[in-house]
């Protein structure tokens, strides 16, 4: 079930994400599926949630030259400052120094 939905949160990641919905798609409660979830991949589902937004935000600067609103939204968050903020936690780069830094593709 947690291997199910980690599948969703995947093709789902640019949509808002709860526990709640996400539980009921592998027909769990929502606690239970925030026990499992965390006892199986280490991370509290918010957390994990956060963490991938960002492994594919990292992905899409190096490979794209979309805008960083693009990639924002690509990747559920529609505040492009409050991505900023939170992708800025995670690597200690802001996502233009990251690109700057990391960018493999055409820009």
């Amino acid at each position: 079930c947690i291997f199910k939905a980690v599948l969703f949160i995947h093709e789902q990641i640019a949509a808002p994400l709860h526990a709640e919905a996400v539980a009921a798609h592998v027909n769990m409660s929502r606690s239970y599926f925030c026990q499992c979830f965390k006892k199986l991949t280490g991370l509290t589902f918010n957390d994990y949630i956060r963490q991938e937004r960002i492994r594919v935000a990292e992905q899409l600067l190096c490979e794209t030259s979309q805008s960083i609103a693009w990639i924002a939204n690509a990747v559920g968050y529609g505040d492009v400052k409050y991505f900023s903020h939170i992708f800025h936690e995670q690597t200690d780069l802001l996502p233009s120094e990251y690109r700057a830094q990391f960018n493999k593709g055409d820009k």
